[in-house]
C-alpha cells in the first residue's frame, strides 16, 4: 500500500476492539446462572442484547434466538 492510499477500517479496528462474543466451550451449554468459564469467579446473566455476559470479566456467549 503506498502512502497516499488509504485502508478502511472496521469498527473493531478503530476501537481496538475484540470480538464481541466467545463461543461457550465445546460439549457444554451455558445459562444464565452459570459460573463464568473464563474466569470462573463471576456468574452468567443476559445483558440488554440478550448475550450471556461475565460482570467480573466480560466474558460473553450469544447464539440465542428470539
Amino acid at each position: 500500500m503506498s502512502s497516499n492510499e488509504h485502508k478502511t477500517l472496521s469498527a473493531f479496528e478503530l476501537y481496538g476492539l475484540g470480538p464481541a462474543e466467545t463461543p461457550p466451550p465445546a460439549g457444554h451449554d451455558l445459562h444464565a446462572g452459570d459460573p463464568c468459564p473464563a474466569c470462573g469467579e463471576g456468574t452468567l446473566d443476559y445483558d440488554g442484547t440478550l448475550t450471556l455476559r461475565c460482570p467480573n470479566c466480560g466474558y460473553g456467549a450469544g447464539g440465542c434466538f428470539t
